[in-house]
């Protein structure tokens, strides 16, 4: 039971779902506030999808280090040659 338990673990907790997850709610946030978000704003009607679109920018901000991080070990590879 113990390894099930870790191994649901680490899967939950991969970037890459996380990324994906962020992407979902960012794309999903964004179909339903449409082309009235900015006018939605404005006049102060925020609802669930304007929390969705930024808790999943919050979230693809969240992989953006693991990224990042990727990036500079290969370009510290590709000096190295």
């Amino acid at each position: 039971m113990y390894k099930f338990i870790l191994k649901v673990e680490r899967f939950a907790k991969n970037p890459h779902l996380e990324v994906i997850v962020g992407i979902i709610l960012m794309a999903s946030g964004i179909n339903e506030a449409g082309e009235v978000i900015f006018e939605d704003i404005t006049s102060g009607e925020i609802g669930a999808h304007h929390g969705m679109i930024l808790l999943g920018f919050a979230t693809v901000m969240r992989f953006l280090p693991t990224v990042l991080g990727g990036l500079a070990i290969f370009a510290d590879a590709k000096g190295r040659e």
